[in-house]
C-alpha cells in the first residue's frame, strides 16, 4: 500500500539527520486505506524518524484530533477524541530472535518506507473499544427500531 500524504520516506536518504514530518490526516486520508474502522477525521500527526544503528531507526509519532467512527448502538456517525504517542524502531532486514517487539521491518535493500498504515493503526488503537454516543445522543429512529426488535422477558422467567 502506498499512500499519497507524503508518509513515505526515503530512508537512505536521512544519514545522521532526523527528519520530521507534520501533517494532518483528513478525511481522505482514511477513505484511500483498506480500512473500515475509521471513517474520516481531523488527526495532526508528527512523526519524527533518526538513524540509530546500523540499519535500525528510531520512529516518534504523536497524533492528536477527532476520529469519525461507527457508533456501536444506533450506527450514526460519531466523533472521537486521538491522542496517542509512541516509539518504535525501524530496521531493514529480516526479524531475529533478539529483535525489541517494538520493530517494524523493511525488506533489505528497500530504501523508502510508508508509514500510513502506521499512522492508521496508532489512530484506531487510541480509540475506545466501546464507541457510542453520550446518552440522547444515539438517533432515536435507530433506537426505536432497535427497542421495537428486542423482545421483553417475562416475569416468570426472572
Amino acid at each position: 500500500m502506498q499512500s499519497d500524504y507524503q508518509l513515505t520516506i526515503n530512508i537512505a536518504q536521512l544519514k545522521n539527520e532526523p527528519l520530521l514530518i507534520e501533517t494532518e490526516l483528513k478525511d481522505d486520508f482514511f477513505a484511500a486505506l483498506e480500512q473500515d474502522e475509521i471513517k474520516g477525521g481531523d488527526i495532526k500527526l508528527s512523526l519524527q524518524v533518526r538513524p540509530a544503528a546500523g540499519d535500525i531507526y528510531v520512529v516518534k509519532a504523536h497524533l492528536e484530533g477527532t476520529a469519525v467512527v461507527q457508533c456501536d448502538r444506533c450506527l450514526d456517525d460519531l466523533s472521537l477524541p486521538v491522542e496517542v504517542s509512541d516509539t518504535l524502531k525501524l530496521k531493514f532486514g529480516a526479524p531475529a530472535e533478539d529483535d525489541a517487539e517494538d520493530m517494524l521491518y523493511a525488506e533489505p535493500g528497500q530504501v523508502t518506507y510508508d508509514f500510513a498504515w502506521l499512522a492508521y493503526e496508532l489512530a484506531e488503537t487510541a480509540l475506545p473499544l466501546v464507541r457510542t454516543h453520550e446518552p440522547g445522543d444515539c438517533n432515536p429512529d435507530m433506537l426505536r427500531y432497535i427497542s421495537a426488535t428486542v423482545p421483553e422477558a417475562d416475569d416468570d422467567e426472572a
